[in-house]
């Protein structure tokens, strides 16, 4: 069973560190948590498209970051602990 856990927006600037990456958690959109896995949704930023005529298409792409037991310990690690210590910080309201 898949958990989402979502997040308020933070007056302050605040990063997530990884391994190889820092992610600015204000851009975090939600975060899907199952058994072995978080994956991290994004916001997107970026919009393309056209209009012509008053009409048209607006797209967007989305971003996701999967982080894997299995593959990438050292993050999941920190992912949780940071989960962890956010939900101390901010219980859930349910």
């Amino acid at each position: 069973m898949e958990e989402l856990i979502r997040f308020e927006k933070m007056a302050s600037s605040r990063f997530l560190f990884l391994k190889d990456i820092i992610v600015n958690i204000h851009h975090i959109q939600y975060i899907t948590k199952s058994a072995e896995k978080y994956i991290l949704r994004m916001n997107q930023e970026n919009l393309s498209g056209f209009t012509l005529f008053g009409s048209g298409v607006i797209q967007s792409e989305s971003i996701s970051i999967i982080v894997e037991k299995s593959k990438h310990l050292e993050e999941y690690e920190i992912l949780t602990k940071w989960l962890a210590h956010e939900e101390r910080k901010n219980p859930p309201l349910i």
